[in-house]
């Protein structure tokens, strides 16, 4: 960098100083830096291409010589800022030989990126008119840069107010799901409580759903949902997502119609996940058809895809929305009354957990009134199916648990209370401890099979009390249950290391507790010391 042919500019008043790096050859670097300092900006030479990538996080412009744009240097300054946060365009001045650009400063200029160049001889209002503007640039990066800052710390409290909210909306909810599920196992004769009952049934079960929605999405924006893959039949996800969503489809009184083939459709796959995916879309093809509608759902192995499609003859899609049918939020009826209800949010739940599964959804409708078709594509698999929770029938494996001994650990004395009426229903013989203290008391005698605890326990919490079930002698390996309104991949992570087997969110569905007791021999999945 030769010496500036022009008047020192002065200083501007109000410019804040900031970090300008320059590398240059020999003691251009130090008198580039007085010229800058004297017009305000604060300037700091670099000796090394090594010394300027390690403070380019710091810096807010850059001026390099063309004559340090050639060999290593090159590509480790060029390395560097292709390395950038995605908020970052750090500004590069590059200062050329006289005589106009060479054929090497093109290449480098082109991989620098955000680029302004200088030729020599300097004009010292150029350079510094060209250094405010880079650091006004920059400064707009950095609020960017502390924008999104601001956005991800509101995104984390928002999930962990959204986990707290679901953990204390479901804890009420509990015991009214387990009385619900009571008056089902009862024979009602006035049809008035029948018909109260099967509401208070199609209500709780939607506001666990809302539950569940709720978390889902927060966990699908933040990357944390995990799937827990094994070989599924889509054939029986397909019949357990139907039942799931029979109450919606009953309630606006629609014809339902489900074309299945005769043989199995594997998949690796999470059911649970691949369920909810079904009932979600079966669900929102029952809320936007007219009472008295049709829907209908289909299953095809179509190498090397299987392929669910769900069909309506509703409201269908304009084709100004259907491209954005998928995304977060997205509704194409947002009048006042809420006819339709929801959240906004299953589609996207449905879109992303597809893909998790390397599949891909699409929608399709011939407009407002033709009805709507989604069709969800998974890979399909090929090969023995002895590791199935059913057999080549779709009946399940094993048998009843009758006499099974459990212990329910929970300090809702309402929720426990209805929770073990159910489960004294199923047969087995029940105990109930409030507190983890007095679980530790009942075990040894009562040597229990399975073991449902809740985790916030006044004293010694859920974790502490399955570590100390594990540990103590004589009571073998009895099954340990969470069930608990903290449903986080951090609450499951935690319960597994503290041995629990399984882990349950609040409300629970007491057929799918009721599962985990049984073994593919029929027995429980646990047994006492004693094998009974």
């Amino acid at each position: 960098m030769s010496e500036p042919s022009s008047a020192s500019a002065a200083r501007t008043p109000g410019d804040a100083p900031a970090p300008v790096r320059v590398l240059a050859v020999g003691r251009d670097g130090t008198l580039t830096c007085r010229i800058l300092t004297e017009a305000g900006i604060d300037c700091a030479v670099a000796s090394t291409a090594e010394e300027l990538c390690r403070e380019m996080e710091s810096a807010q412009v850059l001026i390099v010589a063309e004559e340090r744009l050639s060999g290593p240097d090159a590509a480790a300054i060029a390395g560097r800022l292709s390395r950038q946060p995605t908020w970052s365009d750090l500004p590069v001045v590059v200062v050329t030989r006289p005589g106009g650009r060479s054929g090497l400063m093109e290449g480098a200029v082109e991989s620098l990126g955000n680029v302004s160049v200088l030729a020599r001889p300097l004009n010292i209002e150029a350079l510094v008119t060209v250094v405010r503007s880079g650091l006004r640039a920059r400064r707009r990066q950095f609020q960017v840069r502390d924008l999104l800052r601001q956005r991800d710390e509101a995104d984390r409290r928002k999930d962990e107010f959204l986990a707290m909210l679901a953990h204390e909306l479901r804890n009420p909810l509990a015991p009214i799901r387990g009385a619900v599920g009571l008056l089902g196992m009862l024979d009602l004769d006035d049809p008035d409580l029948v018909e109260v009952r099967d509401v208070l049934d199609r209500q709780v079960r939607h506001m666990a759903r809302l539950l569940d929605d709720l978390l889902d999405v927060s966990r699908i924006t933040r990357g944390t949902i995990e799937l827990r893959l094994r070989r599924v039949d889509l054939v029986e996800v397909a019949r357990d997502a139907a039942r799931m969503a029979s109450t919606a489809l009953e309630a606006r009184r629609h014809a339902f119609r489900m074309d299945l083939p005769p043989g199995p459709v594997t998949v690796e796959a999470d059911a649970t996940r691949i369920e909810q995916v079904v009932s979600n879309l079966l669900s929102n093809a029952a809320k936007y058809t007219d009472p008295g509608g049709e829907v209908r759902l289909t299953l095809e192995h179509q190498p090397p895809d299987a392929v669910i499609r769900v069909l309506d003859d509703g409201v269908g899609i304009d084709p100004a929305v259907l491209p954005r049918v998928f995304d977060l939020f997205a509704q194409a009826d947002q009048s006042l009354d809420r006819t339709q209800g929801g959240l906004g949010i299953g589609l996207t739940i449905v879109r992303r957990l597809v893909e998790l599964h390397g599949g891909m959804v699409e929608a399709h409708s011939d407009g407002p009134g033709r009805g709507t078709e989604i069709v969800v594509r998974l890979p399909a698999m090929t090969g023995p199916r002895d590791d199935l929770p059913w057999g080549e029938d779709g009946s399940r494996r094993g048998g009843g648990t009758d006499g099974l001994r459990v212990l329910l650990v929970e300090d809702n004395r309402d929720g426990a209370a209805l929770l073990a009426r159910v489960l004294r229903h199923y047969g087995y013989e029940v105990r109930v401890a409030h507190d983890g203290a007095s679980a530790l008391g009942i075990a040894p005698d009562f040597r229990p099979q399975v073991v449902i605890s809740d985790i916030g326990l006044p004293g010694i919490d859920g974790y502490e009390l399955a570590r100390r079930l594990r540990d103590q002698p004589g009571l073998g390996r009895p099954l340990l249950v969470a069930v608990t309104g903290y449903g986080q991949r951090e609450d499951v992570a935690r319960a597994d290391d503290a041995g629990f087997d399984h882990h349950l969110i609040k409300p629970i569905d007491v057929t799918a507790l009721v599962s985990l007791f049984i073994g593919p021999d029929g027995r429980a999945s646990r047994q006492s010391p004693d094998g009974t």
